[in-house]
């Protein structure tokens, strides 16, 4: 479990949580409306208590989001900001590094001390409000979407523009 991954996963993801918390309530209200057809294949999956127990779960998950973007808002709010900002244009935005340097007026190796700053300090405000790594972790894993994300952050030898292009859909695949 690498830490600084974990804290890049909740940026990239907090990138994309607006579309997953629709996503969420978008498959409660499908759940909920075609649970009314009763197939005589499945007949348990549509009991009331199998429907119930899925709409719980997935009201867990959204949670679960609506805390992360919490979190993440409050450590951007509390870093400095020369390294809100750039993990906000890095993450959040996706933009690329040579548009950062640009951006910003940094060289290179500014950018990467700050970033590893950054993303340090962020894991130290994530335990200030009592998200444990390994509680970050947990919820990383119990999720396929944010997993595929930890995944790829965690790939050694990454392109450093490759988090630019990181869509919900290609870490699905």
């Amino acid at each position: 479990m690498n830490n600084i991954n974990i804290a890049k996963t909740a940026f990239v993801a907090y990138r994309f949580l607006d579309k997953l918390c629709y996503s969420v309530d978008q498959i409660i209200k499908n759940r909920a409306v075609n649970s009314f057809y009763v197939s005589s294949k499945k007949p348990f999956e549509n009991s009331v208590w199998e429907v119930s127990q899925n709409i719980i779960d997935l009201i867990d998950k959204k949670i679960g989001l609506i805390n992360l973007k919490i979190l993440v808002e409050k450590i951007l709010h509390n870093l400095p900001s020369r390294f809100a900002r750039l993990l906000i244009m890095r993450y959040i935005d996706g933009q690329k590094m040579d548009f950062i340097l640009n951006r910003l007026q940094i060289s290179e190796r500014t950018f990467s001390r700050n970033t590893t700053q950054a993303l340090k300090l962020s894991l130290m405000f994530m335990k200030k409000y009592g998200f444990e790594e390994i509680n970050l972790f947990n919820l990383i894993k119990s999720d396929k979407w944010m997993l595929g994300v930890y995944n790829v952050l965690s790939a050694r030898n990454l392109n450093q523009d490759y988090i630019s292009s990181l869509s919900c859909d290609a870490l699905l695949k």
